[in-house]
């Protein structure tokens, strides 16, 4: 398997998300993380079949994305 040099790379893909959309949530729930993770979560994994914890990791690691490729700061704005 190849490793890739792109951290959260998976959840941060446009296979899963729509990159506007998800600036979008950003700036709607702009410094409260819990509702960002969670409209993420419902838009866009709410339908992968998994455990609920999953499915918030998953969302969370779409906004832990956006913090390394410095899209989002970690105060949220």
């Amino acid at each position: 398997m190849v490793k890739s040099d792109l951290p959260f790379g998976s959840e941060f893909s446009p296979s899963q998300i729509d990159f506007i959309r998800v600036l979008e949530m950003a700036e709607e729930h702009s410094g409260d993380w819990r509702a960002l993770e969670d409209s993420v979560r419902q838009e866009y994994f709410d339908s992968h079949p998994t455990s609920e914890y999953n499915r918030r990791k998953l969302a969370n690691n779409c906004k832990l994305g956006m913090i390394a490729y410095g899209v989002l700061h970690r105060d949220g704005k």
